[in-house]
């Protein structure tokens, strides 16, 4: 991913996910059910192992250039994420939520 790279907020009906940081750096953001920001999580590499609830609605911002994270769901889906994720894995089970924007 590069800086800018913003995966919109959504949740997962199905699996949990679990989300490193393999190289570069980039913040998960955490909302409630009605779009406000609850948590910011710093992610880099060596640094946090992130579990995503199921339902929990969340988002990405990529901050700098040649970010690489890892995700794994509950149900052994495995994805690499460089860029433009939702297009390369259209299998991607997702749920926009169309009404919120990031600021972040």
């Amino acid at each position: 991913m590069e800086p800018g790279t913003v995966m919109p907020i959504h949740r997962h009906k199905g699996p949990s996910e679990t989300c490193i940081c393999i190289r570069g750096h980039f913040e998960e953001y955490f909302y409630d059910a009605e779009g406000r920001l609850t948590d910011t999580i710093d992610m880099v590499p060596g640094g946090v192992v992130l579990n995503i609830e199921k339902g929990q609605w969340h988002s990405l911002k990529c901050l700098e250039g040649g970010t690489l994270l890892f995700e794994a769901k509950d149900a052994n889906e495995i994805m690499w994420y460089a860029t433009q994720a939702r297009d390369a894995y259209p299998y991607y089970q997702h749920t926009v939520r169309p009404s919120v924007t990031t600021t972040a």
